[in-house]
């Protein structure tokens, strides 16, 4: 049988209410467990592009980046990008390819750059494996979420205000 919840009760298996500013939990129902966090991935990958050394190099878009099950972004092959102008698609239309090609052209330094931000963070019930958010593996908890997000707000706003752009105009809008 289908739960009902009360009118402005979240019906989610976890849940958390949050100071944006410092990410502590208000209220919430499993806080603490880990599920499966889907495009929500993709913070974490934005994350590593700014910590990126190479954030500003060019690199060629390959069939293998464009063959990730999705197609936004609008990217193509052969087509010129650095792991910075890929924030947008990757945020904005939510694009696996370009977290994807973002993974593949970081290489080992993804890896070690998120390993980097669940150890800084302390973010204890986090694991991610790819770059599109497609694995089920890609696991958090509200609690390191929140932890994430406040983290995003103080030190990266850039990241988070990309989201909320309705589009953004480059060579194919």
């Amino acid at each position: 049988t289908a739960s009902v919840s009360a009118p402005g009760t979240p019906s989610a298996k976890a849940w958390a209410l949050f100071d944006p500013k410092t990410g502590e939990i208000l209220s919430g129902t499993n806080k603490e467990e880990s599920y499966p966090i889907a495009s929500v991935t993709k913070l974490f990958i934005a994350e590593t592009v700014l910590r990126s050394p190479k954030k500003d190099t060019t690199f060629t878009m390959t069939y293998a980046d464009l063959g990730t099950e999705g197609r936004a972004g609008k990217l193509v092959y052969g087509e010129q990008v650095t792991p910075y102008t890929l924030l947008f698609p990757l945020l904005i239309e939510s694009s696996n390819d370009a977290g994807e090609a973002i993974r593949r052209f970081l290489g080992k330094e993804f890896d070690v750059s998120i390993q980097d931000i669940e150890n800084q963070l302390v973010l204890k019930q986090t694991h991610i494996v790819d770059g599109s958010g497609l694995s089920a593996q890609n696991t958090s908890s509200a609690h390191d979420l929140a932890i994430l997000y406040a983290y995003l707000k103080n030190t990266h706003p850039h990241i988070l205000d990309i989201t909320q752009l309705g589009t953004y105009i480059g060579p194919r809008t």
